[in-house]
């Protein structure tokens, strides 16, 4: 193996970081643009502030506005703590030391923290943070102290639940019988918050895992079992998920686990079966998981079913964008509100980040749908389509960014519509525009993170912390040159040969500032004044002397002196003015006409650690 511990992960973390082009007046017109009685909208701005600085470490804005963010509370205040998690993706060495103020006290101490809501959402938080670094030493030290916290958690739901989430990410993959144990006590547990959330972990802690590993097929027969026989619809669906996040690139390997799902009688269970798929045949557009899934998707008489059969199409197509409009037209017509949502996610997935064309038109009707939510599922696909692309790449995506600012500030749009936009401001610029939808690597191969991570953020449909997941699904995209000792050269630099404008950023906002009415004192010209004291010497002159009518004439002329006088130096003084203000126009307009004249460069070069 060439790299070794954590060095990929600080790579791309150094970039992100130093590349960061995030407009934070976004942000800020949607924190002054939400009702502050609307704990949904704020909680979505929190979230949307996570997306935008994913991975980038910038957390100025917090800093900022500590009152505005401690407006959260409960499950809010663990989603808020939670993104702190986002921010600072990847940070593994200085992740205990930035969770710090938030994470449980030991011995009960909860003096200095006493909300449990945020104790929770930092191991969340945790997870976040190390779930780019499975594996290393780092991460088995926070797996250690993870499991050591959702033992001493007992009954408390969001200790607990932030735990077993935050396990799931960190062993990602890593079928871990350690923390299998752990997750599985967890489940059994009466609880449903604290199950549901075991259950995802478990099923992240096996995704992409070969069907053939003992431990792999104790935990399925160990989730269906419980399934069936659980009360609880929330420990239902998470089994549900964790079986199909177990189906990742397995292929026809997962069909008799799919087929036994796909045939229950309960629509929880048919729902992770479709999403199993999905994921099973991730990339492949297979013929025959297409065929099926469509079947579905017009079939069932559950319309969660029916959803995310069609979601699943977009998993299944996304290496071919360009066949999954034609595929989902028909259903994006559809009489159902939920085969229209779903199909919006489909093309929003499998398009992600390419800006095509059909599939902006199939979107871009959708964003005035009669139905609230279909209008938020338009925003989100609409966002991941138009991902770090420009104007000039994309000149639908001026309109788009406009029409998200509006729908914040229109009274009479619904709270999901304003949530879907919201959301849909950070997606579209997330990873501070430095980062992309990865469902692919470079070189053509699937990325479990990328799959795996849109699927649990899908689930945000029933629980608002898992949109968090979307980071996990985030990956750069820069070059990067290093030489033998493994170091950046200063000297490296790469020619793209196209125009600077072609893939430049977008334009940032300009901050409105309100004009200050300033009073101004009028001055007086040195004319004025001579005049003024002329006239006075005159009229003191005519006071000593006897009255004539030659004084009269004289005092006459030196009042017509004295306004001549001063009409003259205001004359004076605005032909001043006027050439200073004709020169600076004149400068102004040469500038821009010689920058207009200019031919727009052919190529560019960028340096080491650029976007591509």
């Amino acid at each position: 193996m060439l790299f070794k511990d954590t060095f990929p992960v600080d790579l791309r973390m150094q970039f992100l970081n130093e590349a960061c082009d995030t407009d934070l007046v976004v942000l800020g017109n949607i924190k002054t643009k939400i009702e502050h009685r609307s704990s949904v909208l704020h909680n979505a701005a929190v979230v949307c502030h996570g997306y935008l600085q994913a991975g980038t470490a910038h957390d100025q804005f917090l800093r900022n506005n500590l009152e505005w963010m401690g407006n959260a509370s409960h499950w809010a205040k663990f989603t808020a703590t939670a993104s702190i998690g986002v921010i600072h993706a990847g940070h593994a060495k200085e992740s205990m030391v930035l969770l710090g103020p938030y994470l449980p006290r030991s011995g009960g101490d909860t003096a200095a923290n006493p909300s449990p809501y945020s104790e929770g959402g930092s191991l969340y938080a945790l997870g976040l943070v190390h779930s780019q670094t499975v594996g290393t030493s780092a991460n088995r030290e926070v797996l250690a102290y993870l499991g050591t916290q959702l033992r001493d958690a007992g009954p408390n739901e969001p200790l607990a639940h932030g735990a077993c989430l935050g396990l799931g990410l960190a062993a990602l993959g890593s079928a871990d019988p350690v923390v299998y144990e752990s997750l599985r006590e967890a489940l059994k547990t009466a609880d449903a918050v604290i199950g549901e959330a075991a259950a995802y972990g478990i099923g992240l802690l096996f995704a992409g895992r070969s069907f053939d590993e003992p431990l792999r097929k104790e935990a399925e027969k160990e989730l269906l079992e419980y399934a069936k026989a659980t009360a609880h619809e929330k420990i239902l669906r998470g089994c549900a998920v964790a079986l199909a996040l177990m189906c990742y690139g397995a292929e026809e390997d997962c069909e008799p686990l799919t087929q036994t799902l796909g045939h229950d009688r309960d629509p929880v269970l048919r729902y992770g079966a479709m999403l199993g798929i999905g994921l099973g045949y991730a990339g492949t557009a297979s013929n025959a998981a297409v065929k099926r899934l469509l079947h579905v998707a017009v079939s069932d008489a559950s319309d969660d079913v029916r959803r995310a059969a069609i979601i699943s199409i977009g998993l299944v197509m996304h290496r071919r964008p360009a066949q999954v409009p034609r595929l989902v037209t028909l259903l994006a017509e559809s009489y159902n509100a939920h085969v229209r949502y779903g199909a919006c996610l489909a093309v929003g997935i499998a398009a992600a980040g390419t800006g095509l064309p059909e599939a902006v038109d199939l979107l871009e009707p959708m964003l005035d749908d009669v139905v609230d939510f279909v209008r938020q599922g338009a925003m989100l696909a609409l966002a991941m389509v138009y991902m770090q692309k420009n104007e000039v790449e994309a000149p639908g995506s001026k309109k788009f960014r406009k029409k998200l600012a509006d729908v914040v500030g229109d009274k009479h749009m619904s709270t999901m519509s304003k949530v879907g936009s919201i959301l849909a401001a950070g997606l579209i610029d997330a990873g501070g525009r430095n980062t992309a939808l990865g469902l692919t690597s470079r070189l053509g191969f699937g990325r479990m993170r990328g799959a795996v991570g849109l699927v649990m953020w899908l689930q945000h449909w029933y629980w608002y912390p898992l949109l968090h997941f979307l980071s996990v699904s985030l990956t750069p995209t820069l070059t990067a040159g290093l030489n033998a000792d493994l170091k950046l050269p200063t000297k490296f630099s790469v020619t793209c040969a196209a125009k600077p404008s072609q893939f430049a950023y977008p334009k940032k906002k300009e901050e409105k500032k309100e004009a200050k009415k300033l009073k101004v004192t009028t001055v007086e010209l040195s004319t004025t004044a001579k005049a003024r004291a002329r006239k006075t010497a005159r009229e003191l002159k005519r006071t000593e002397s006897s009255a004539s009518a030659m004084d009269v004439d004289t005092d006459k002329k030196a009042e017509e002196d004295a306004k001549g006088g001063a009409e003259e130096g205001k004359a004076e003084a605005k032909d001043e003015d006027k050439m200073d203000t004709e020169g600076e126009g004149e400068d102004e307009a040469k500038d821009a006409d010689k920058k207009d004249d200019e031919p727009e460069p052919t190529s560019f070069t960028l340096g080491n650690l650029a976007r591509l």
